[in-house]
């Protein structure tokens, strides 16, 4: 099947199909600013995040890790030294 287009309209399909494709990539580029603008104020907003822990925010789940070893080694720390004491003075009734 073939179809015949003249010039005049071959021309106006043509011009019609380039203000379409403009537009597009107008509309495109719109939207990548507004994306990249997010990107910026999402990149500020950790930043800031950041700052409030002066630079060593570990995040949640490494600050429990640490506390939870820090606890540990001062409970074993202070029983070490009890059971030190504990063995040096015996304590009898």
């Amino acid at each position: 099947m073939s179809v015949n287009v003249n010039d005049a309209d071959w021309q106006k399909i043509q011009e019609l199909f380039a203000k379409e494709r403009q537009w597009m990539t107008a509309q495109m580029q719109m939207h990548i600013r507004e994306v990249n603008s997010m990107f910026a104020d999402e990149r500020k907003k950790v930043r800031e995040r950041y700052k409030e822990y002066d630079g060593c925010y570990l995040g949640y789940y490494a600050q429990w890790f640490f506390w939870l070893f820090f606890v540990l080694g001062l409970v074993i720390f202070g029983l070490a030294i009890f059971l030190i004491l504990d063995s040096h003075y015996h304590w009898t009734k």
